[in-house]
């Protein structure tokens, strides 16, 4: 954890160690392939995206962004509604495959795909402006591993020749947009609050369905176990050390149920951790089948969903 600790980022003896960490992780989930489950998510999640489906992640690997956008490309489908990938996916912990000035918020993306110089500079996210660039080392932009040394740390004074990695507006070594231990940035410095106000949005859309439903639905049909649940929550491996997005799901979960009982239903794929306050109330999987059995499970009641 004290490579992830904005403490230790900001200071002089362990800074080198702190990047060189991010920027390898960086490159590791660039060139990772996605496994055959992010890309059966996605489909079902192009297809209901217009009807509300949404990712909520704490992973910081941009791995849901780039598959969706994959999925639409290779489809040769638009958006559903206009939408952007990033409209779908709530990235609630940020993305290291972004690198930001700690200062003036300008950010560079380290886009996806095996070519290590694969990188572009954008200076939008905070709507601030980047006066220049600092003199680039063309060996430096088209192989960023040059910039670790054989112990992992970053090599500071070659970093500063690329502009992915060092601000010459501020002239400040960028940091990965990622929210970290004891950050000393802002939280909506490093995730916008649009990303935040989207979801609180979204959350407020499904409750106000749920209640025009169950305000429109026959008497006969208001027992538990005559109703198709709203919503389908399945929750991808969340653990108990970091339990954001658990307790999220849960709480989401609950507000929902308390609106009308039985609107919304969580499937938890989590073999170790599989437990839940109210156990007869949802699906788990107590060591059953494993993640493929609770995926058919969330296929079955998103296909049943009205």
């Amino acid at each position: 954890d004290e490579l992830a600790d904005g403490v230790n980022m900001a200071s002089s003896h362990m800074k080198d160690k702190c990047l060189g960490f991010w920027l390898s992780c960086a490159f590791a989930y660039k060139n990772a392939d996605p496994h055959a489950g992010y890309y059966a998510i996605a489909a079902e999640l192009g297809r209901r995206a217009a009807q509300g489906a949404r990712i909520y992640t704490s992973n910081v690997d941009g791995m849901f962004l780039r598959v969706l956008e994959e999925h639409w490309q290779g489809t040769q489908r638009k958006a559903p509604a206009d939408l952007l990938a990033s409209d779908i996916v709530h990235e609630i912990h940020g993305n290291c495959l972004d690198w930001q000035c700690p200062q003036c918020g300008s950010t560079t993306t380290l886009q996806a795909g095996r070519s290590a110089s694969n990188s572009k500079f954008t200076s939008e996210f905070h709507g601030e402006t980047c006066a220049s660039l600092a003199p680039t080392d063309s060996s430096v932009v088209n192989d960023l591993r040059k910039v670790l040394a054989d112990d992992g740390a970053l090599r500071l004074e070659l970093a500063k020749r690329s502009p992915f990695l060092y601000c010459s507006n501020c002239s400040i070594m960028r940091w990965p947009r990622v929210v970290l231990f004891n950050d000393p940035r802002p939280h909506e410095f490093v995730i916008p609050p649009k990303v935040s106000e989207s979801y609180q949005q979204w959350e407020e859309l499904v409750e106000h369905f749920i209640a025009k439903r169950k305000e429109d639905m026959p008497s006969t049909l208001t027992s538990v176990k005559h109703k198709e649940p709203s919503l389908v929550i399945l929750e991808l491996g969340c653990g108990v050390h970091i339990p954001t997005v658990r307790h999220e799901m849960e709480w989401v979960f609950n507000d929902c149920n308390k609106i009308d009982d039985g609107s919304a239903v969580l499937i938890r794929v989590n073999p170790e951790h599989g437990q839940f306050p109210t156990p007869d109330r949802f699906d788990t999987t107590a060591q059953v089948g494993g993640s493929l059995l609770n995926i058919r499970r969330w296929y079955h009641h998103v296909n049943c969903t009205c």
